[in-house]
C-alpha cells in the first residue's frame, strides 16, 4: 500500500464516514472513466474492510451505465453520475432506469 492510500484511509476515519475516489481523466468538458481506477477502488475497499472501518467508498468521474456494475463490484458503495444522468438524451428518469438495469445484471 502506498503512502497516499494510507493518508486517504486516515482521513476517512477522522473526517467522515465516506471516502471519495475520483476515477476520471478530463478531456475538455468530457470526463472519461479510467479503467485502471478499478484496481485502485478494489485495493482501497480491501484496505478499508481489513481495518473494519465501515466507510462508504464513493467513486466519482465518468460513471455511466456501461461501467457502473464493474465499479460497484470493485467495492464502491456510492456512485456519482452527473453528466450521465442530466445529459442523457432520454432524460434523467430514463438514465436512472438504465443505471438500475445495469447494476442488477
Amino acid at each position: 500500500m502506498n503512502w497516499l492510500m494510507v493518508a486517504i484511509i486516515v482521513a476517512a476515519t477522522t473526517v467522515k464516514d465516506i471516502l471519495q475516489a475520483v476515477a476520471m481523466k478530463r478531456h475538455g468538458e468530457i470526463h472519461d472513466f479510467r479503467p485502471g481506477a478499478l484496481g485502485k477502488v478494489l485495493a482501497i475497499r480491501r484496505a478499508l474492510d481489513d481495518r473494519a472501518l465501515g466507510v462508504e467508498l464513493e467513486v466519482d468521474g465518468g460513471i455511466k451505465p456501461d461501467n457502473a456494475a464493474r465499479v460497484a463490484a470493485a467495492g464502491a458503495t456510492v456512485l456519482v453520475a452527473g453528466s450521465a444522468i442530466f445529459e442523457d438524451p432520454d432524460g434523467p428518469a430514463a438514465a436512472l432506469r438504465k443505471f438500475k438495469g445495469a447494476i442488477r445484471r
